[in-house]
């Protein structure tokens, strides 16, 4: 079956550069076989408002700023695979445009497997996501980005698993980080 999903022929996001794709692209169901969503997958995709991933996901990756900028995405579920919630930047003046969900200004709910393997949430991976209202952290997480939930003025609730080691900032020296 299929491996890596919303690729084109140069390795970017495919359904990043459909213009109509962007306005009209309402649903998308990932395949169970899928193990990793192309950089910029659905970047964009401002109609989007549903990604199917089931619990038998193979997913390992999210490809960097897969869904940014999908302001109608209302939820989304992580499987089981996906071990980090990456952000990828050139320089620190651009890492802004890379969060994972950034600008999901509808994500109202965030499921994570009951068996979740999540480690790490980078940087600006929810930045913006004004909908989000509470998040319960999977318990393998050890560390996460300062920044990761800014902006998020609804935030209300977040859960901490007790296995987590370190809250970070890559702006703050590493000597000043907040280690639990």
């Amino acid at each position: 079956g299929i491996t890596e999903f919303g690729q084109d022929s140069n390795g970017s996001g495919l359904f990043h550069k459909i213009d109509n794709g962007k306005k009209y692209f309402l649903f998308a169901d990932i395949p169970d076989s899928v193990t990793k969503l192309s950089n910029n997958c659905f970047r964009n995709c401002i109609a989007l408002i549903s990604v199917g991933i089931s619990e038998n996901s193979k997913l390992e990756d999210f490809g960097s700023a897969s869904f940014c900028g999908c302001t109608s995405l209302r939820s989304i579920y992580i499987p089981k695979g996906i071990k980090t919630l990456k952000t990828d930047y050139v320089s620190n003046e651009q890492y802004w445009d890379h969060g994972l969900f950034k600008n999901c200004q509808s994500l109202g709910s965030v499921t994570f497997a009951e068996d979740s393997t999540l480690e790490v949430i980078e940087k600006c991976a929810f930045y913006m996501c004004y909908s989000l209202k509470e998040i319960i952290i999977p318990s393998k997480v050890e560390s996460i980005s300062i920044t990761a939930f800014q902006n998020c003025y609804l935030l209300s609730k977040v859960i901490l698993p007790d296995g987590l080691k370190i809250i970070y900032s890559s702006k703050i020296p590493e000597s000043q980080w907040f280690f639990l």
